[in-house]
């Protein structure tokens, strides 16, 4: 994503955030390289912090919570937090 693609990505999470009584905080951005390393992180700050819930730009950024080696069935068996979706639109290709 560029630069300002994430940037339209996080004022998109910060809106459905606030519209759910939430506030925006911390934004983890996974990429191949790092992958899954942005996302362990992420579930242990939930868990430090007791974190209530946390909102993904799409369901499919965690996977199908069905299936044990998912990323989302992972999020809740380590976590209490929920998940919201904000159902954001994809950015075009470039």
């Amino acid at each position: 994503m560029r630069v300002d693609e994430v940037a339209r990505t996080q004022e998109g999470l910060a809106n459905h955030a606030r519209r759910n009584g939430f506030t925006l905080g911390t934004v983890h951005v996974e990429d191949l390289l790092t992958d899954p390393q942005a996302f362990l992180e992420m579930v242990a700050a939930i868990n430090l912090f007791d974190i209530p819930a946390v909102v993904i730009p799409t369901a499919a950024h965690l996977g199908n919570p069905v299936v044990p080696e998912s990323k989302r069935a992972y999020f809740d068996r380590e976590t209490k937090a929920r998940v919201l979706v904000a159902d954001l639109p994809r950015s075009p290709a470039t």
